[in-house]
């Protein structure tokens, strides 16, 4: 198991914002908000200070 933790990098957080972004846009808020969320937690797991709110999305409602 720890030969897979070489591959969760800054990329594959940001992939996960983007992937985030695209759902929010495809109206699946579910999945977009569970992969914004999961991007912060690895995000802070690797010290990374990332925006983590791809342009275009939007957690605000009404």
């Amino acid at each position: 198991m720890s030969s897979c933790s070489d591959l969760i990098d800054a990329g594959f957080v940001q992939m996960l914002i983007q992937i985030s972004a695209s759902m929010a846009r495809e109206g699946d808020e579910d999945t977009a908000n569970f992969l914004v969320q999961l991007a912060r937690l690895l995000g802070k797991s690797l010290g990374l200070s990332l925006d983590l709110r791809p342009a275009g999305y939007s957690s605000a409602k009404g």
